[in-house]
């Protein structure tokens, strides 16, 4: 099944010299078959994996062969299954095994001589010197030769183990680094040979240099877990004639460890340690509840290698992703958990992740077949996985990860802070710490500080999403610069009723009570407050004192436009005059009614036709100065405002000569619904705000003048009025 996991699909091996094998590995001389050791290179206790050894030869038998990449997560069984190739693969292949772990650091004239001796030892020629190889002399002095002394009756396959510690970071440095280009210019030289590489990490996570000279023209296959059936032949056959596993057993092994072989073959040989102890014969029974009650001496003792597929899972997104998985799936690690309370738990827990990539981590860990999705969350695709995780990696050990990961991060933070005496440079260092780790608080706060401090027209709103964005990622951190950058906003903003509600909503959601909230509170309902004399401004009003939830304020505002209604019924109509006045004025009425009838008057002869027009034209202009004097916001010109329009009216009509009457006319209708209007008005509606105050310019004088006697014409009437009707009972 699996050695110590780097085992493809195989059964057990026994191996007296593993670790595993103690005095509490034997029963009466027989040892342990479930070993946790080193990769598998016996012949014995390998099996499976069938259909990638089918595909490596298919690869293989070409005319021009190409690389072939074999890659999987760490403790899937790799490294055994690369040095089982050599007994699947026809017989002319003469195959070297070379393991690249532990040889990042060497020049690359050291990592070639390592290579050259164990062709030379497959090839049965002579070692050679340390001198002899370089990497000059590597293709023409050495591998010619050796090719040539095999001849065409055998060809040479190179398999290469752990061929991306050549490909990490860290590596660039040195010579090794250069062995990527070396080895795809060997590949392009010598089609002769084939290339098997092995990689513990997804092609599309290796680096551009690895795919721009061994990927653009490999094939590769994924090795990934077995399957039920797979799992329980290999299971029964490594236990053989030592253990039986009933039914109930079989489903318990696979639902905890999935398939994995390291999981699998972990479980199994705590099992046989702790079934066979004590017993009196063989094969020992092992049930479904013997196999849940070894999980956790299992993880116990199998900590190290579990910490190892844990390791390679490098990005700290991801790590949190799966602690915060496993705090929330159950004991067993088995329950689904949506994207959403994960998020929840780590904003509950203080944990600065960036949202985007926390959304994007199932998918890619789901790739690598650690998650699996059911339905709309996700689970762990080996529960012993993430029972091991739940108890070793916790999320409240994770945290200082974040500050160790991406280097670069925080090489531009700390160029940032250098830089803080020229704030265009240090801002931009602080914008590409957080670029390359969105995740980083104090990048953010630097950030916003230097915004803020820089104060151009688009800093503000980019200082409050910065500080908005540390505040997010760390709700138990400062919040301070948050707060103060809002509050200083919204007394600045009290002209833009929207931006004033939502730059408030943001105050509450960070400190829902305290000295900020007071303070914008103070400065949000000033501003409501001061709209209320004008009656253009209600609706803002009345949203701002919502935002508040100020119901006071908001009766305060329904009385306004109550009052204010007459107002919007004489802008209404003076819309409607406007738009249908002047154009009826030119309709032929002696042809529309089918009639003439002429009236004389001041000593004129008029037609009704030519009444009626006018009576239009006055409608019409009367709109149109009623419509473009009309101003809720200043109601004391309302009065002034229609003033005009009476004389205007009047005095055009006059002056024509032949349309008197109805200027007369009009102007009494006028009168009159005027006088109706101010009867509905508050006077000091009317008035104004600041009726106390003596009106400045001549236009506010009259209109001052004209507004008083208007509302004591209207008193006057309706003070007549009561009195002619006498006291009521």
């Amino acid at each position: 099944m699996n050695d110590a996991g780097e085992n493809g699909h195989t059964c057990w091996a026994k191996d007296p010299s593993s670790p595993a094998a103690g005095a509490s590995a034997y029963y009466g001389g027989v040892l342990n078959p479930f070993v946790i050791g080193g990769a598998l290179s016996a012949d014995s206790g390998f099996f499976g994996r069938e259909d990638l050894f089918a595909f490596v030869r298919a690869s293989l038998n070409v005319s021009r062969r190409v690389p072939i990449v074999i890659y999987g997560q760490r403790r899937i069984g790799k490294s055994s299954v690369l040095r089982q190739l050599p007994r699947h693969l026809d017989a002319d292949s003469l195959c070297v095994v070379y393991d690249l772990q532990g040889k990042a650091s060497l020049d690359l004239d050291g990592v070639l001589y390592g290579l050259a001796r164990e062709v030379a030892t497959v090839c049965s020629l002579p070692r050679p010197e340390r001198a002899q190889i370089t990497e000059e002399t590597f293709v023409d002095g050495f591998l010619t030769r050796a090719l040539d002394a095999i001849g065409r009756a055998e060809r040479l396959v190179m398999l290469f183990d752990e061929f991306d510690v050549v490909d990490a970071p860290e590596t660039t440095g040195n010579a090794s680094g250069r062995f990527l280009d070396y080895m795809a210019a060997l590949v392009d030289r010598e089609p002769r040979v084939g290339y098997v590489f092995v990689v513990g990490r997804k092609t599309s996570e290796l680096s551009a240099a690895f795919a721009g000279s061994i990927l653009r023209n490999s094939v590769s296959q994924r090795l990934g877990r077995f399957d039920r059936d797979t799992t329980e032949c290999l299971v029964r056959g490594q236990a053989g004639d030592t253990l039986a596993f009933d039914g109930s057993a079989m489903d318990a092994l696979f639902e905890v460890a999935s398939g994995h072989p390291y999981c699998s073959q972990l479980l199994c040989h705590i099992l046989w340690r702790q079934q066979t102890s004590g017993a009196a014969t063989l094969p020992a029974p092992v049930t479904g509840d013997d196999v849940r009650a070894a999980v956790t001496q299992a993880i116990e003792f199998g900590t190290n290698g579990l910490n190892w597929i844990y390791d390679g899972l490098e990005n700290p997104t991801h790590r949190l992703f799966l602690a915060a998985l496993a705090e929330l799936s159950g004991a067993d690690a088995s329950t689904a958990v949506t994207v959403a309370d994960i998020e929840y738990q780590l904003y509950e827990g203080g944990t600065a992740v960036d949202a985007a990539q926390l959304r994007g981590a199932p998918t890619e860990l789901s790739r690598w077949d650690v998650v699996d999705a059911v339905g709309e969350g996700y689970r762990f695709s080996v529960p012993m996985i993430g029972r091991w995780i739940r108890a070793n990696r916790p999320l409240a050990e994770l945290q200082h990860e974040l500050q160790l990961v991406n280097p670069r991060a925080w090489r531009h933070y700390e160029l940032g802070l250098s830089k803080l005496g020229q704030l265009d440079d240090a801002i931009g260092e602080f914008w590409n710490a957080v670029q390359a780790n969105p995740a980083m608080v104090d990048g953010w706060l630097a950030l916003g500080s230097s915004l803020k401090q820089r104060g151009q027209a688009e800093d503000v709103d980019a200082a409050i999403e910065a500080f908005q964005r540390a505040y997010d990622l760390n709700r138990s951190g400062p919040r301070q610069s948050l707060l103060d950058v809002l509050t200083e906003t919204i007394a600045a903003s009290t002209h833009d009723p929207v931006k004033l509600i939502a730059l408030y909503k943001r105050v509450i959601a960070v400190e829902p009570h305290g000295p900020a909230a007071a303070r914008a509170r103070r400065t949000v309902l000033e501003a409501a407050s001061v709209r209320l004399p004008f009656g253009k401004r209600l609706k803002e009003a009345d949203a701002i004192f919502l935002a508040l939830g100020d119901e006071e304020g908001r009766e305060q505002v329904r009385r306004r436009l109550e009052q204010f209604r007459p107002y919007e019924r004489a802008e209404n109509i003076a819309i409607v005059a406007f738009l249908g006045g002047i154009p009826l004025a030119f309709v032929n009425y002696e042809w529309l009614l089918g009639w003439t009838q002429t009236f004389t008057i001041v000593g004129r002869e008029l037609s009704w036709s030519h009444g009626l027009r006018g009576v239009m034209i006055a409608v019409g202009l009367s709109g149109f100065v009623a419509t473009a004097t009309l101003d809720k916001e200043s109601p004391r010109r309302v009065a002034l405002s229609i003033a005009i329009i009476f004389v205007a009216v009047a005095t055009l009509l006059w002056l024509s000569g032949s349309l008197v009457i109805t200027g007369v006319a009009s102007s009494v209708v006028a009168v009159v619904a005027l006088g109706f209007a101010v009867d509905r008005v508050e006077p000091e509606l009317l008035r104004g705000p600041k009726a106390q105050e003596k009106p400045t310019g001549v236009p506010r004088h009259v209109a001052h003048t004209v507004g008083s006697a208007l509302i004591e014409y209207a008193r006057s009437r309706r003070d007549a009025a009561k009195a002619s009707k006498g006291p009521t009972e």
